[in-house]
């Protein structure tokens, strides 16, 4: 997913959107299947951000730092951009940290893949939200499996260029790490898969 090679020279910076705002409907009544207790770090406001640099061999995935809602919870969060996942996962520290309302799952899927590496994930609860944007009135309601943030590994801490940096500086970027000259980002609350990705894309 990430691939990280350095050379010196000089640096290409395409493109970068933004995501989603508006209002829930309810989900229907769910029991809690999710232990209390959990901390995630603040994240800061700002508004997708893609980084390509060619030449330095970085490759970051898109990521934004968005609005949710879910029921009476509101709060902010961060997403990553995956087109290639065949589910949409929520961290289980994520939906403890703001007490999400969440369902039993049915018929227990199991989940393998990349991040999740050889093992199986059983998958006991969903839950359902919007996301929204905080610089357009784009919003997206998602439905996603619940699992341990450690199945949904996403860890960055490079440093580009200043011309990189320059490059960025220049965008209204979705995810705010990306406008610090040290882009680090230690964890995802919600990997967004192919079902709702082209949502995300076309701002539709």
């Amino acid at each position: 997913m990430l691939h990280f090679e350095f050379k010196n020279a000089k640096e290409n910076v395409p493109n970068s959107s933004s995501n989603s705002s508006g209002s829930l409907s309810s989900p229907a009544k769910s029991k809690s299947v999710v232990n209390q207790n959990s901390e995630v770090k603040k994240i800061e406001d700002t508004s997708v951000s893609c980084l390509v640099s060619k030449d330095e061999k970085i490759v970051v995935l898109p990521s934004a730092v968005v609005s949710f809602e879910c029921e009476y919870k509101f709060g902010k969060c961060r997403v990553l951009l995956d087109s290639c996942s065949q589910v949409t996962l929520l961290s289980d520290k994520f939906v403890r940290k703001f007490g999400l309302p969440v369902n039993a799952a049915h018929n227990a899927p199991r989940i393998k893949g990349v991040g999740v590496g050889a093992s199986t994930i059983p998958v006991k609860a969903t839950t359902k939200l919007k996301i929204c944007s905080r610089s357009t009135k784009f919003t997206l309601e998602i439905e996603g499996d619940i699992v341990p943030v450690a199945a949904i590994p996403y860890v960055i801490d490079i440093q580009p260029s200043a011309k990189t940096n320059n490059t960025l500086g220049s965008f209204k970027l979705a995810d705010p790490a990306f406008a610090s000259s040290r882009i680090q980002i230690s964890h995802i609350d919600i990997l967004v898969g192919a079902e709702y990705y082209k949502h995300c894309m076309l701002n539709e």
